[in-house]
């Protein structure tokens, strides 16, 4: 809208629309815009600086999992940021610091050349607003909790010259690590009004829709994408879009596992074939006598059929068993992964379904590599099988 004013309740509505949508566990209104990041070491280019809510329901999700609690305050309340020193406290020895016409409380009288905090009025720390920064960023840029960092907007101000870079100094109040490299390097998250204030907005300029499973996300961006445009219109991007090598990566790998997986599977009806090709021919003759007492076809090829659902139950089971075992195993003793992987320990995940779904594929594939052999074995009368004993 062409009024600022009303941009406040546009956004708030916009964002309790979006509540509606299916399989949303929480829905809040954010900033997000690019700038740069300069440190007195190093700067980095093609930011994205993020504006949360102080205590909202972004802050839980995103921040909370991965960023200490120190650096949280910190964020919320820059005043924790500054130093003693800065905030005009020194420490003096006790005979000192009675000397002087300002002395603060002893708490330890009988403590000799203890030193006791004394206020100086003559050092003053600048409040600056709170910066959260991604791990690897605050490595890239060599700075820690405590340091001051320059953010500069290109679309700034207008000058006697033109359009000049809009810079503001901001505090490093600590770091997180949310496991993905490109994240940790390129995102920082500050609050929402320093946002709104550095990129020159009256309200926020994003809505969050958070989902209870990424499963759900095809039919939940069908549902934002017709409440935006009915809201007004505006641009709707999935986390699938945002991290588009990541999730293809994902999928490459998905189908690469399927695709051993599979081969693996196939290995054993193999075997599972072989092993029963080889048994019904040394067993011809003795099913002939079988057929002869009076034994019919589907009695025989039943028998055929139970032995390879028994090879296949064995060794679908002792498959399940060692898998499970080995994931437990890594859950609970954890592997290091080496310093070139960003994470930290190899990441263990069971599925019900898709565990029972290879279960199944097992036992199936096994059935299937029994059938053949069932058959050929029952199939010979009696006389062919005894024809030359």
């Amino acid at each position: 809208m062409s009024d600022d004013s009303d941009e406040p309740a546009r956004v708030a509505a916009l964002a309790s629309d979006l509540a509606a949508t299916p399989r949303a566990t929480a829905t809040e209104a954010f900033v997000e815009s690019e700038a740069m990041l300069t440190s007195p070491t190093n700067m980095s280019p093609g930011m994205v600086i993020r504006g949360l809510a102080a205590g909202g329901a972004l802050e839980r999700l995103w921040l909370e999992p991965t960023t200490m609690p120190k650096a949280l305050r910190g964020l919320k309340d820059p005043l924790r940021l500054l130093s003693d020193r800065e905030m005009g406290f020194r420490k003096k020895p006790v005979e000192a610091a009675a000397e002087g016409p300002e002395r603060a409380p002893q708490t330890d009288v009988e403590g000799g050349g203890m030193p006791i905090i004394v206020a100086d009025a003559g050092r003053s720390g600048r409040l600056l607003p709170g910066i959260l920064l991604g791990e690897e960023l605050g490595r890239s840029l060599a700075v820690g909790t405590g340091d001051e960092v320059i953010v500069v907007v290109p679309d700034g101000d207008v000058g006697p010259t033109g359009v000049r870079p809009r810079t503001r100094t901001f505090r490093v109040s600590g770091t997180f690590a949310s496991g993905l490299y490109e994240h940790d390097l390129k995102t920082a998250y500050v609050a929402i009004d320093e946002a709104e204030a550095l990129f020159l907005l009256a309200a926020p300029n994003r809505v969050a829709v958070m989902l209870d499973d990424v499963d759900g996300l095809a039919p939940a961006e069908a549902a934002v994408r017709d409440i935006v445009a009915r809201d007004g219109g505006g641009e709707v991007r999935t986390v699938a879009q945002a991290n588009r090598s990541l999730f293809s990566a994902l999928l490459v790998e998905k189908i690469a596992m399927f695709l051993v997986l599979g081969l693996v599977i196939l290995v054993a009806a193999f075997n599972v074939f072989g092993s029963l090709v080889l048994i019904t021919m040394e067993k011809s003759r003795d099913v002939a006598v079988l057929r002869s007492l009076g034994a019919t076809r589907d009695g025989v090829r039943s028998v055929f059929l139970g032995l390879g659902m028994v090879i296949g139950a064995v060794g679908t089971g002792a498959g399940l068993l060692l898998g499970l075992g080995t994931c437990g195993y890594i859950v609970f003793a954890g592997i290091r992964l080496p310093a070139e992987y960003y994470l930290r320990t190899l990441p263990v995940e069971v599925r019900l379904g898709e565990v029972v779904l290879v279960a199944v594929a097992a036992l199936g594939s096994a059935l299937l590599a029994t059938i053949y052999p069932a058959t050929s074995v029952a199939k010979p009368s009696p006389a062919d099988g005894l024809r030359n004993d």
